[in-house]
């Protein structure tokens, strides 16, 4: 990582600025372009994908393998699934019920992730 300075006088002229520091332009076009493709990447599986497996998505990239532990509140979980606190709870109960995943305060174990991974798409599945 490298930490940048900003160049005497930037603040009143942006001209000014990109004449003294070009790379400093350059990086901060860099920086807005991944922060649109991640936010691009986000609408589109936001789009395409249901709750269901958006969430089974998350616990999956959360998740190490095995009986790991997630640890995570409801609200917030919610919030990274686009769906309401209730909406999420239904859907982690079916999944409780199923066996896949076991439910306790702050936290969701990840029961059988062979059986949660079978329900996301088998491209867009993160690395464990």
């Amino acid at each position: 990582m490298r930490l940048l300075s900003k160049p005497r006088g930037c603040c009143t002229s942006p001209w000014r600025a990109a004449e003294a520091a070009p790379k400093l332009y350059h990086d901060v076009g860099v920086l807005a372009c991944q922060h649109q493709r991640v936010a691009l990447g986000f609408i589109a599986q936001t789009v395409a994908h249901p709750a269901r497996v958006r969430l089974a998505l998350l616990l999956a990239g959360q998740s190490g393998g095995g009986q790991e532990v997630v640890r995570i509140r409801q609200e917030d979980l919610a919030m990274l699934v686009g769906v309401s606190r209730q909406t999420l709870n239904r859907h982690l109960n079916v999944l409780e019920r199923e066996g896949i995943i076991g439910l306790a305060y702050a936290a969701i174990t990840v029961r059988d992730l062979p059986r949660l991974l079978a329900l996301t798409p088998k491209a867009d599945v993160p690395p464990p």
